[in-house]
């Protein structure tokens, strides 16, 4: 009988194929924005994760501001993002506690200036390249090293000295070997020590900095271009080794509340917390997204429902016949029920295949790498046929009401 009822279903469809496609578009819009979403999340959740493998779970960044609360099991349960952007806290007495623990191997600052960089020939770097005030750790840090020349070292951290990025020492110099070339950083004057290899975009990096577009210089030098204090952004900590992280982490919150006088206007995060903090961001735009998907598969159900009723009316004399030859209420119930449920379930398949559309051009054309569960598939095609069955009942009872006599007349 289901057999019946499904190729009677697309018969219909089949007779009115542009209104039926217009009656699935909130269907299909609803379940494409719902699936991409959770690609995307999923997608970056695994980048990140991946990225982080590389980076190693010894890797721990302490940041201004008080970014995220945790539940009593330490899991991140709130970013507050209005922090990320929040003047900064940290200092270089923070950086010299860090250093004198015995659990790091490494510590380096990052500060961020702002200010022209210009080759001696007048030519400029972008405004959103950034101007990085660290020391030599951070290629320990990050895990990667120059590509061309050498990085400068600890003992120089007074003179003026700067290691580019590539994409950086490319739109300063073009195809020209950068080394040992002059850059102007606030008209000051500073020697090329190197290039760096290139680099991915950190998923330990909150504001997005393009490492490939930057310029490092020293520490010492970079307060000859500030007019005050030089503001630490962060400071990035290797591990001396992954045994017992949660007790190295603790001993590293203790010394910095130590240091800031109890104050909590830091925070300290490990590699799985970025996780924690990406869950969070996607939590929100999910129920962003889920409620618009959720308004366009309920203005999607109304269609249905609309166009159902349309269709019984139409079909009015078709039901009487049926009737007379001996289709009871059920059977007429069934049919239109059916005829609801495959155009919902129509339109949950085109928005899924959307879906997959949309996340191969992004996997293709961008550095975004969705990916679509089959869980999600499911809950999709799950959702399209309750909305079937739900708006569908209304047109499937009316038509099962009907009279016969009156249908035929």
């Amino acid at each position: 009988m289901i057999k019946l009822y499904t190729s009677m279903a697309f018969s219909s469809i089949s007779r009115a194929r542009t209104r039926s496609f217009l009656t699935m578009l909130g269907v299909i819009i609803g379940i494409t924005s719902v699936v991409m979403i959770f690609a995307l999340g999923e997608g970056l959740k695994r980048q990140v994760t991946g990225e982080l493998r590389e980076l190693g779970t010894d890797l721990v960044v302490i940041r201004s501001g008080n970014l995220v609360e945790r539940d009593e099991s330490g899991k991140v349960t709130k970013v507050n993002i209005n922090d990320v952007f929040g003047q900064s806290t940290l200092s270089e007495a923070d950086v010299e506690a860090i250093k004198a623990l015995p659990e790091v191997a490494a510590v380096a600052p990052s500060a961020y200036l702002t200010g022209r960089v210009t080759t001696e020939d007048g030519v400029e770097l972008s405004s959103d390249s950034a101007i990085i005030a660290t020391t030599p750790q951070i290629r320990d840090v990050l895990n990667r090293d120059v590509e061309t020349g050498q990085f400068f070292t600890t003992p120089e951290l007074d003179k003026n000295l700067a290691v580019l990025g590539p994409a950086a020492a490319k739109k300063l110099f073009g195809e020209d070997p950068p080394v040992g070339r002059i850059i102007k950083i606030k008209n000051i004057d500073f020697i090329v020590r190197g290039v760096m290899e290139e680099a991915k975009p950190s998923p330990l990096d909150l504001v997005n900095t393009d490492y490939n577009n930057a310029v490092y210089i020293p520490t010492g030098a970079a307060k000859t271009l500030s007019t005050s204090t030089l503001g630490v952004r962060e400071i990035g900590i290797k591990l001396a080794n992954t045994d017992n992280i949660e007790a190295k982490i603790q001993t590293i919150n203790t010394t910095m509340k130590d240091s800031h006088q109890g104050g909590n206007d830091y925070s300290v995060l490990e590699a799985k917390d970025f996780v924690g903090v990406l869950d969070q961001v996607f939590g929100i735009l999910t129920t962003f997204v889920g409620a618009v998907a959720g308004i366009s598969l309920f203005v999607g159900g109304i269609g249905i429902m609309n166009i159902m009723l349309v269709s019984v009316t139409e079909r009015t004399r078709e039901i009487g016949i049926r009737k007379s030859l001996g289709a009871t209420n059920q059977q007429i119930l069934g049919q239109f029920l059916v005829e609801a449920m495959i155009l919902t379930l129509l339109g949950g398949i085109i928005g899924i295949a959307v879906s997959f559309l949309m996340s191969g051009l992004l996997r293709l054309y961008t550095t975004f790498q969705p990916f679509v569960e089959w869980q999600v598939v499911v809950g999709a095609l799950s959702v399209t046929v309750a909305v079937g069955i739900i708006f569908g009942i209304v047109p499937a009872l009316k038509a099962a009401r009907k009279d016969p006599i009156e249908s035929l007349r």
